[in-house]
């Protein structure tokens, strides 16, 4: 289809944010009225849209620090995606950011957007071996701050059970592991070895939650049983950036709550000396601190009990 680029215009702003609603770009914790807003404050030749007639069908925001290129907001209509637009866009950004002397140029998609990293790599675009990391300076919602402000939605917790689910705890595992509490890399193997075995022989009064968000798993916790009315908390971790935002308590109550259900009179857990805040959730929720019968350890144990 014929589609003719241009700057953005004052008047594009009503069918561009309806373009962003189309295509789920939007976010709560980004006012796109604000973002509009933003960008025409800086760089705003490097605002792009692409039209048909009069129809907006695709947009792409571009910037140059002076040291990397960035594109954000590339959208196409759902009606006519697949018909080369978005790769019209890309180019004709990347021609503009090269004429500013822009050396490469950077983006950030989220984990979960598969179809978006697959269309990027057909564009000669490859995933950088670092972390994106943000701080939000202004926040648009109370969404936005409630999480932070980290430009990523919440963490969904459920159980484990998707492709993939067990190289996400793993890779957590072992990370806190290492970096916490100075353990010898070698338990990375008997780590995978014991979370295999648990996801291949779980008993039904058995479980294993994780937080998971945009793709990655951010946080878990497990139930396992010890005896007929004895179950045991296992595999309790949260990235560090999810700590301080009710992500371990929510974990622990959900827990705790199929505990219950499954009939368990009493659950006990183990906890690292350094894990205090995690050793106030189990106070909290109505545990009690109780001697380690593991020889040697220097864990602090714990337990609750119901009637």
């Amino acid at each position: 289809m014929p589609v003719t680029l241009r700057p953005y215009q004052p008047d594009d702003a009503a069918a561009m944010t309806d373009l962003w609603l189309q295509c789920q770009l939007t976010r709560p914790w980004n006012d796109p009225t604000r973002d509009l807003m933003r960008k025409l404050q800086v760089q705003p030749e490097l605002f792009l849209v692409g039209v048909d007639g009069a129809r907006l069908v695709g947009s792409v925001m571009a910037g140059f620090d002076g040291h990397r290129g960035w594109l954000n907001y590339l959208a196409v209509h759902p009606d006519v995606q697949k018909q080369g637009i978005g790769r019209l866009l890309v180019q004709a950004a990347e021609e503009k950011l090269l004429a500013l002397g822009c050396p490469k140029v950077n983006l950030q998609i989220r984990c979960s957007n598969e179809a978006a990293q697959a269309f990027y790599r057909k564009l000669g675009y490859a995933e950088d071996a670092a972390l994106s990391f943000g701080k939000r300076l202004e926040f648009d919602s109370e969404a936005s701050a409630a999480q932070g402000g980290t430009g990523t939605g919440g963490c969904e917790v459920r159980t484990v059970g998707k492709l993939g689910d067990l190289g996400g705890l793993l890779h957590l595992h072992s990370r806190l592991l290492v970096t916490e509490l100075g353990a010898d890399p070698t338990l990375e193997a008997e780590l995978a070895l014991e979370l295999g075995r648990f996801l291949q022989a779980s008993q039904p009064r058995e479980r294993l939650w994780l937080a998971e968000k945009e793709g990655q798993v951010r946080g878990s916790l497990g139930l396992v049983q010890v005896a007929e009315a004895q179950a045991a908390l296992k595999w309790w971790g949260l990235h560090l950036d999810e700590r301080g935002k009710g992500l371990g308590r929510q974990l622990l109550e959900a827990a705790l709550q199929f505990a219950q259900q499954s009939g368990f009179q009493t659950v006990q857990a183990e906890l690292p000396p350094a894990a205090t805040t995690a050793a106030r959730l189990l106070q909290h929720q109505g545990f009690k601190e109780v001697p380690v019968t593991s020889p040697g350890s220097s864990a602090t144990g714990w337990m609750i009990q119901w009637e």
